[in-house]
C-alpha cells in the first residue's frame, strides 16, 4: 500500500473526493443564495412599483374626487342662487294670501294654477300656515319687530288661526 505524507492513498483519494463534493455543496449554496438575493431585489423592486402604483391611483382618485365635489358644490351654488329666491317669493306669496284671510285650497289651487306641482303647493301652504298659526300664539316681546309689522297691517286673520291679543 503507498503512503503520501504517512497517510494511506486510498484514504487520501476518499479525503479529495470528499473536498471536492463539500466545495461543490459550498459553490451551489452560494449559487441558490446568490438567486434568493435576485429575488428578493425583484421581489423588492415589485413591490416598491406596486406601492408606487397604489400611491398614483390614490391620488388621482383624491383628483378626481376633488374635482367632483368642485363640481357639486358650483352646482349647488348655482341651484341655490336660482331656487332660493324663488322659494322666498313663493313663501312670501303664500304668507301674504294667508294673511289677506284666504282658504289654504284656494290658494294651494292659485298655485296650482301657475304651474306649481299640487303637493309641493300643498307643502308650502301647509308649512307656511303652521309658521304663522305657531308666530300667532307666541307670546309678544318688546324687541321683537316682526310681531309689530303684523300688528300694523291690521289683517284679519286666515281661517282657522287666531292672532295674537293686542
Amino acid at each position: 500500500m503507498a503512503y503520501i505524507l504517512g497517510i494511506p492513498v486510498p484514504i487520501l483519494n476518499s479525503l479529495a473526493v470528499m473536498m471536492i463534493i463539500l466545495l461543490v455543496l459550498v459553490i451551489v449554496m452560494i449559487w441558490q443564495m446568490i438567486q434568493q438575493s435576485k429575488h428578493m431585489k425583484i421581489l423588492e423592486q415589485t413591490t416598491f412599483e406596486i406601492k408606487k402604483y397604489e400611491e398614483e391611483e390614490a391620488a388621482e382618485v383624491h383628483r378626481f374626487e376633488m374635482d367632483i365635489k368642485s363640481l357639486e358644490s358650483d352646482e349647488a351654488e348655482l341651484f341655490v342662487a336660482k331656487v332660493i329666491p324663488t322659494v322666498t317669493k313663493l313663501e312670501n306669496y303664500v304668507v301674504a294670501e294667508l294673511m289677506k284671510g284666504k282658504d289654504p285650497l284656494v290658494v294651494i289651487d292659485a298655485l296650482s294654477v301657475k304651474g306649481i306641482k299640487k303637493d309641493l303647493a300643498s307643502k308650502v301652504v301647509n308649512a307656511m300656515s303652521f309658521y304663522l298659526d305657531y308666530y300667532n300664539k307666541l307670546p309678544m316681546k318688546q324687541h321683537d319687530t316682526h310681531i309689530k309689522t303684523v300688528k300694523s297691517l291690521k289683517v284679519t286673520p286666515p281661517k282657522g288661526m287666531s292672532m295674537p291679543p293686542q
